[in-house]
């Protein structure tokens, strides 16, 4: 997706998707090097927010949200989807 240099692009996660109840999907992404910013270089900023008081994902039980296959969650069943989570308040 072209971005300007007076442009951000916010990307919904996981969590989102979640506490949505999937009207928001979790966009996979990758970013890929264009001619221009493999000459010159790129700027990025990522911050990661922690949604209060919704599950968090279930990293140790389903491992790194890179090993899923592109778009695993795309058109999953809510209730499926929500069993990769786990409440933070029930450790």
């Amino acid at each position: 997706m072209p971005v300007d240099e007076n442009q951000t692009v916010i990307i919904p996660a996981i969590q989102l998707q979640l506490r949505s109840e999937g009207k928001l999907k979790a966009l996979y992404h990758r970013v890929i090097a264009t001619e221009k910013t493999a000459k010159k270089g790129r700027f990025s900023m990522v911050c990661f927010i922690t949604l209060e008081n919704t599950p968090t994902y279930n990293k140790k039980a389903f491992g790194n949200m890179q090993t899923h296959e592109t778009g695993f969650n795309y058109d999953m069943p809510q209730k499926q989807f929500a069993e990769l989570f786990i409440s933070p308040f029930l450790k």
